[in-house]
C-alpha cells in the first residue's frame, strides 16, 4: 500500500519517502497542493484496496526497506 501511495504522490509532483517535512519555506499553495495530492492518492489507494488490486495497480517494484534489524 505504501508503494502505491508513494507512486501516486510522485505522479502528482510530490516526492515523499514515508513522511512529510513541511517548513516555513513552503507556501500556502505548496501545502494545499500536497493535501490535494494526498486526497487523490488516498482515493486511488482506497479503491485498489476495496477491489483487491493494490499489487496490480503498481507501475514498478514494491518499496523495499532501507534499514533492517539484525
Amino acid at each position: 500500500m505504501k508503494s502505491l501511495f508513494q507512486q501516486e504522490m510522485i505522479k502528482r509532483g510530490i516526492l515523499i519517502a514515508g513522511g512529510f517535512n513541511l517548513c516555513y519555506a513552503h507556501s500556502d499553495d505548496d501545502v494545499h497542493r500536497t493535501l490535494e495530492a494526498c486526497h487523490e492518492a488516498l482515493a486511488i489507494l482506497a479503491r485498489a484496496v476495496a477491489e483487491d488490486r493494490v499489487d496490480a495497480s503498481l507501475e514498478g517494484p514494491v518499496i523495499q526497506p532501507v534499514f533492517r534489524s539484525a
